[in-house]
């Protein structure tokens, strides 16, 4: 994928990102929100009581998000989260497959 934005090109894994953040800032939602400040847990996108994180990474971040997910479901600090993550990371990673 590439994406154009403020007169600069990116590609990969880095449009994605800066889509998602192009996306977001249209609507109003506070990009990288603190949910809590001890132990200090910081998510992707904000609004309301509505928490957005997005991974593309291993299964190991993807597992730090859902604790953030639990640990603001449990103490009310959220009522809604969401995790945004590739449905093919093969089709998606298809340049570091191909490079491997």
């Amino acid at each position: 994928m590439n994406f154009k934005h403020n007169g600069n090109e990116y590609k990969h894994q880095t449009a994605y990102n800066k889509a998602f953040d192009a996306e977001f800032f249209k609507y109003n939602w506070l990009p990288h929100p603190v949910l809590y400040d001890s132990p200090k847990l910081i998510g992707d996108y904000q609004k309301n009581d509505v928490f957005v994180e997005i991974q593309f990474g291993n299964s190991a971040t993807i597992y730090r998000d859902y604790y953030k997910f639990h640990f603001g479901l449990t103490r009310n600090l959220l009522s809604l989260a969401v995790l945004i993550v590739p449905t093919k990371p093969t089709v998606f990673f298809f340049h570091l497959v191909l490079t491997v």
